[in-house]
């Protein structure tokens, strides 16, 4: 399962490419993009070389990216995910989640300078889901927070509501019915157009359905176009 970072296609071509076929992308026009190396876990590193392909309409070119992957990022969203959860939701500073880590104190600094005010940021996220995705969710009573971190209380409220609504997106199709009178399952039929039409607002190419076994942070990330710590650092639209 994989997932550009940026539509660059144009208007006309980028809603063709069917979930999974990538439609106007010809064999021939993929190639590896340039290696990196990336933290998946702690003390867990892997090299990635993305696909790269180029459309057969308007040239221009996308890169494939594992759902776990944050573009320009040295770790992946599970190390991400780690770090924001240990401060918003635990109150461990900076330094000692670059410790449990194993990360600079630079790196995590990076990622958490501008949290304590993301939570509107992280909110339009949620709200994206729900609006532009259509994503049915529901938000159970959620768990009090710690007492001794309110400064992260709102933020950490954000994160729990985004986390409700990122596993609607790992939903699962309606079963599927054989014992319908007419021999077509059209609950069914309706579920998989559903998922289809969600694979392509979130610019997902899924063919093995993939998405329903994502864990909660790779679907934040899915959600967030990749974009979730520049959406906390500058905060601007989901689009």
């Amino acid at each position: 399962m994989s997932t550009p970072p940026e539509p660059r296609c144009t208007p006309g071509c980028w809603p063709a490419r069917r979930t999974g076929a990538l439609a106007g992308y010809s064999r021939g026009t993929w190639s590896p993009a340039r290696p990196r190396t990336v933290t998946v876990r702690v003390g867990e590193r892997v090299r990635l070389a993305p696909d790269r392909g180029r459309c057969g309409s308007c040239r221009a070119s996308q890169t494939l990216l594992p759902a776990w992957y944050v573009p320009r990022r040295s770790c992946g969203i599970a190390v991400i995910g780690a770090a924001i959860e240990g401060h918003v939701n635990v109150g461990h500073g900076r330094a000692q989640i670059a410790h449990v880590l194993g990360l600079p104190h630079s790196t995590v600094r990076g990622w958490l300078a501008r949290i304590k005010g993301a939570a509107a940021a992280v909110r339009a996220i949620t709200h994206h889901i729900i609006t532009r995705v259509g994503a049915s969710v529901w938000f159970p009573q959620l768990p009090r927070r710690p007492a001794h971190v309110p400064s992260t209380e709102d933020v950490a409220w954000a994160f729990a509501e985004l986390a409700h609504a990122a596993h609607a997106l790992t939903r699962p199709d309606p079963p599927h019915n054989s014992a319908s009178a007419t021999g077509i399952d059209y609950i069914h039929l309706l579920g998989q157009q559903a998922r289809r039409d969600t694979n392509r607002l979130l610019r997902l190419a899924d063919p093995t359905n993939a998405r329903t076994s994502l864990d909660l942070w790779p679907a934040i990330n899915l959600a967030s176009g990749g974009r979730l710590l520049t959406m906390i650092a500058s905060p601007a639209p989901v689009t």
